[in-house]
């Protein structure tokens, strides 16, 4: 376990965090995904400094993959939704949308 062997503010470990934030915003964890970027971006730049490679990677990361939480909604098809939050002690997803081809949303149909 690479927290336990190095630290949470290795940059072994900072990178690996990363990579793991990427896996969970693939496969629709898009907010846990983002709290995790966050926190690895706070760390690095605090430990490591805003301009080391570990903190431009976590910072571009977070940039690229939490502009938007893109997540799929259970009996919506493949239709992709704007995930806002969590409620109920995070039972429960609000989201908004779903988004079209182009990126865009139609808002009659948000939720």
């Amino acid at each position: 376990n690479l927290l336990e062997e190095l630290g949470e503010t290795d940059t072994i470990t900072i990178d690996a965090g990363v990579t793991f934030a990427r896996r969970l915003a693939d496969e629709c964890h898009a907010i846990e995904a983002e709290r995790l970027l966050t926190k690895l971006v706070a760390t690095s730049r605090r430990v490591h400094g805003p301009d080391h490679s570990c903190t431009v990677y976590a910072t571009s990361t977070f940039q690229n993959w939490c502009s938007v939480r893109g997540v799929v909604v259970k009996g919506e098809g493949d239709r992709i939704f704007e995930a806002l939050r969590y409620e109920n002690d995070g039972e429960m997803c609000v989201v908004e949308g779903p988004f079209l081809a182009d990126g865009t949303r139609n808002r009659s149909e948000d939720r």
